[in-house]
């Protein structure tokens, strides 16, 4: 939606019928919008190569950018090597509140040598739930 504004002025400066415009814009939201779930990384994140029976850990940030608390009730690997996990698992549900973030860590701990992947899949009230993450690592040879 736009408009405008006109606002008359008797400044010394001018005439006593200056007249000044301003233009506005914006977009209106429901007030009920619905909780949306962003992560950082956005989809997927790679651990490189990690020696066998160490571990590396990454940051899974999770963002609410809408406009309303968004509910994380499970984080669950949906394929792929057991190697990586959630840990420390979360205490569930994660409320996140708009505009906040909550940060979970996901570990590679290589078993085997080889290259790995999984994915995990995110459950939370925003209607595109579910959102998946993928990981991949590499137990050197």
């Amino acid at each position: 939606m736009t408009g405008s504004f006109e606002i008359a002025s008797n400044n010394g400066n001018h005439a006593p019928s200056a007249l000044y415009t301003i233009y506005a814009s914006g977009r209106g939201m429901a007030a009920n919008f619905a909780p949306r779930l962003a992560s950082n990384p956005i989809g997927q994140t790679g651990f490189g190569v990690v020696s066998v029976s160490a571990e590396r850990t990454a940051s899974l940030q999770l963002l609410n950018v809408g406009m309303a608390d968004v509910h994380i009730s499970a984080i669950d690997r949906i394929s792929g090597s057991s190697d990586f996990t959630v840990d420390p698992a979360p205490v569930f549900p994660i409320a996140i509140a708009p505009g906040a973030q909550a940060i979970v860590t996901l570990k590679y701990h290589p078993t085997n040598e080889g290259d790995f992947d999984a994915a995990f899949n995110i459950v939370s009230d925003d209607p595109r739930s579910p959102r998946m993450i993928a990981v991949t690592g590499t137990g050197p040879s």
